[in-house]
């Protein structure tokens, strides 16, 4: 019975250790989105258009208006099934967009985090 428990086990492992998850959370920016807006025309119906809805939204004290878009994801390895970090792998991409108090595009700052 517990070589019968055992062969089990391993074989589950074994299966574990070949298979591979995948999340992803928001829209991907591509490579130019950095010019994909116009400054003073383009507008947050534009940006929501190509980026999602935000993840932030404020109203600054100046009137502008700076939204956030978060995009993620994570690969993650059988180990990761088992509590170990050991072969995750992923990105982070945190797009901030800046508007005048028209509502209009003024630019975006972009940071992406690889792990």
């Amino acid at each position: 019975m517990i070589r019968k428990l055992v062969a089990v086990s391993l074989t589950t492992i074994a299966a574990l250790s070949m298979s591979a998850c995948a999340f992803t959370e928001g829209v991907k920016p591509d490579a130019n989105v950095n010019t994909s807006f116009l400054k003073g025309v383009s507008t947050e119906s534009d940006v929501n258009a190509r980026l999602g809805t935000p993840a932030k939204s404020v109203t600054n004290p100046d009137g502008t208006h700076t939204v956030t878009y978060h995009y993620g994801e994570a690969h993650l390895g059988a180990l990761a099934l088992l509590g170990s970090s050991v072969g995750t792998t992923g990105q982070d991409i945190i797009t901030v967009v800046h508007f005048d108090r028209n509502g209009k595009f003024i630019g975006l700052a972009q940071e992406t985090d690889n792990r």
